[in-house]
């Protein structure tokens, strides 16, 4: 056969859960390319992943290798044998016991393997095409991945180099393999790594690490571990590399990775065993699974043949050993346990698309909401805590935590997740993180920086150097808020929070709600007196008859400019009159007939609210500055008189902020408000936007009148 250089759209989003009944974005791609293939007798190279040594990225490797079908390697190859088990998988030369063991424990879930491979893939003769296709949750979504079938192997004896099954002719493990190196990069990335990383790809869940310390060990660590062994989700351990020789001399392999499937307690007699101190003694257990096999099991007390179960009842041995079969799994005692490994991995499932897998319907399900959002710059983009100014203008969300029938508190699983540095050309990781507030009381809008600072801080995870940012934390009843940033202001980032719990949670965003407010008194009061005053308005009147047309009595965008070229606000630096533009900005708001230009009374008008955003103006404008900092803007157009949601503010400021100085002058801020201004008159003549709509309706057609 030949070969093929197209190069298949390879990302779609889509939730492959779904797709028995509904095909995600990029199968029909995926299905319509193998078509062609067929068609034309061609066998698919993957250039986005070619076979070359910068996908291995392995200097030591290199001319050592060549890449192989699984056709050319074993003429009996198949893609499934008998389907997936957890006895499939054999560690390759990268050591990737991190990825052995999560692609060991997805292999006997059907619902989850299925979902991260799909079934129909055949090396049958009739339909195959040297191509193959995965889901792997990356940066918040499900991404379709697809590669070649071409696999690297040594010259000397055609052996695969990395993950491989334990079968000679089955090769999902290697391909699936494969489709991971392809979106970290080459295979070389895939050398050390952890579980949570994996369990997160394969999955979609939320997960968060535990560490774990013999001197500082985790509050309440033993009853944690019973809590996760019953909840819907996969726990991952790690093992000390340095574990100490007594562990390791009985069987444990140091640094590498297992998954803990049973926390259990058994009662023991005290005959035999000198630590127990009296008749009926309490003993957990924790029950690991290793992917290396039987070689890799442990050997010491409460292993399969140890003494230890001669003090266990009859019944209760008979009970365990049939809940738990696997010939590949152990017991240790959670001391032993505790005192051997360094961390704990929990990943956390939704059950959408699981209620039918049979181990997982007898665990508590959890709860999974997520909300996304987005830092702009200059509306939203506030940076952390320590930049006092701008920090509470981050977007701020909140959620209410229930009373617990059973404890004082409620376990909760938080995470950041930034979606969008892949599409950075090279790739940036920016730093980010949260600070979690706890609330007095509910709020409906946004808090102050002030009202920030009052509240106490329950976590801070600080701004780390990672595209997630997880904690686990343990909350009294009461209402919290989440405060997600950047380390610097105005940086540009689209995020996910996920919220994890054992109750149904909401998280919703705080904004501001669009409406028109009254100017306050005190503008009023600090605004020139022509506010009211008969003197300022004969002298309005006085300046409109000097610049009116003599026989209409009115006054064009032309004699606007010129009039307030010779009559613009004063004492405000580099300001001297408005440009045509805004002249007839004005027109088209304060004419009432909606002609191009104004009367006498409606000058009049125009020049009274002028002088009132002028004065705005100069109260959020430092001192002999001429310019408004972005950052005040907000605190600007609400003394103004109007409330900004983040969309319409954000809409706002990108349309009409031309400085690249992160400020906006006073032509600029007149024109935003004739804007809003305008909007909302125009608003006005729909009745069902003003009365009985709902916020969204209101929202969606203030941004779409700011973007006309």
């Amino acid at each position: 056969m030949g070969s093929h250089t197209s190069k298949l759209e390879n990302e779609a989003k889509g939730d492959p859960s779904r797709f028995q009944s509904l095909p995600p974005a990029g199968v029909e791609n995926y299905n319509s390319l193998a078509a062609s293939l067929k068609e034309e007798n061609l066998l698919f190279q993957d250039l986005d992943f070619p076979a070359n040594d910068k996908s291995i990225g392995i200097p030591e490797f290199r001319g050592r290798v060549k890449w192989k079908r699984p056709k050319e390697i074993n003429p009996n190859a198949e893609f499934f044998v008998k389907g997936p088990s957890q006895f499939d998988i054999k560690q390759g030369e990268l050591g990737e016991s991190w990825i052995l063991a999560v692609t060991s424990t997805i292999a006997s879930y059907p619902s989850l393997f299925y979902r991260v491979v799909p079934q129909d893939q055949s090396m049958s003769a009739d339909s195959y095409v040297g191509m193959c296709h995965f889901y792997l949750w990356q940066f918040g979504e499900w991404r379709h991945v697809t590669v070649d079938d071409r696999l690297p192997v040594r010259k000397s004896n055609d052996h695969l180099l990395f993950v491989q099954s334990a079968d000679k002719i089955q090769y999902w493990p290697s391909l699936l393999e494969k489709a991971f190196a392809k979106i970290h990069g080459c295979y070389n990335n895939l050398r050390s790594g952890l579980q949570s990383e994996v369990m997160e790809a394969f999955t979609g869940g939320v997960c968060v690490d535990i560490p774990l310390s013999v001197h500082s060990p985790p509050r309440n660590l033993l009853g944690r571990m019973r809590q996760y062994a019953s909840m819907a989700c996969l726990v991952g351990c790690n093992l000390y590399a340095c574990a100490p020789t007594a562990f390791l001399d009985k069987g444990l392999i140091g640094g590498q990775t297992y998954s803990l499937t049973a926390v259990e307690t058994v009662m023991i007699r005290a005959q035999g065993i000198e630590s127990a101190k009296s008749l009926n003694v309490e003993q957990p257990l924790v029950r690991l699974r290793t992917p290396w096999g039987i070689s890799s099991e442990w050997k010491g007390p409460w292993s399969e043949k140890s003494r230890e179960w001669e003090l266990v009842s009859r019944e209760r041995k008979e009970e365990l050993k049939s809940r738990f079969p696997n010939n590949c799994e152990f017991w240790m005692s959670f001391e032993d346990f505790s005192s051997s490994f360094s961390l704990i991995e929990v990943c956390f499932l939704s059950m959408e698309g699981l209620e039918d897998e049979e181990q997982l319907q007898y665990r508590r399900p959890v709860s999974i909401v997520t909300v996304q959002g987005k830092w702009v710059p200059n509306v939203n983009a506030g940076g952390n805590w320590e930049t006092t100014e701008s920090y509470a203008t981050n977007p701020q969300f909140q959620f209410d935590v229930p009373e617990n029938e059973n404890e004082d508190h409620q376990l909760v699983v938080i995470s950041l997740l930034l979606c969008d540095f892949r599409k950075r050309n090279p790739p940036k990781i920016r730093q980010i993180g949260f600070r979690i507030y706890s609330l007095t009381q509910p709020h409906n809008s946004p808090l102050s920086a002030v009202e920030l600072t009052s509240l106490p801080t329950v976590y801070n995870t600080e701004c780390q150097s990672k595209a997630t940012v997880t904690v686990l934390v343990q909350l009294i009843q009461g209402s919290y808020l989440i405060v997600p940033s950047t380390e610097e202001p105005n940086q540009r980032g689209d995020f996910k929070i996920r919220l994890v719990s054992q109750f149904k949670a909401s998280l919703w965003e705080l904004d501001r709600p669009n409406e028109q407010l009254e100017i306050s008194a005190e503008q009023e009061m600090m605004a020139p007196s022509v506010v009211q005053s008969e003197q300022n308005i004969r002298t309005c009147i006085r300046i409109f008859d000097r610049h009116c047309d003599k026989e209409s009595f009115t006054i064009d965008a032309v004699q606007l400019r010129k009039l307030f070229r010779e009559n613009h606000p004063k004492g405000i630096p580099g300001f001297h009159g408005f440009d045509l533009e805004t002249c007839r900005q004005m027109i088209n708001t304060f004419s009432s007939e909606n002609e191009p230009y104004l009367n006498m009374k409606e000058f009049v008008e125009l020049s009274v609210y002028i002088q009132t955003l002028s004065t705005v103006f100069l109260q959020h404008c430092p001192p002999h500055k001429g310019q408004i900092p972005v950052i005040h803007l907000r605190k600007a157009f609400e003394s103004a008189g109007y409330s900004m949601s983040n969309k319409v503010f954000a809409t706002l400021v990108q349309r009409h902020c031309f400085s690249k100085a992160d400020t906006m002058n006073l032509r600029e801020f007149t024109t935003c408000a004739l804007r809003m201004k305008h909007t909302y008159q125009n608003a006005a003549k729909q009745p069902p936007l003003i009365s009985g709509c709902s916020p969204d309706l209101l929202e969606d057609y203030i941004v779409g009148f700011l973007r006309m």
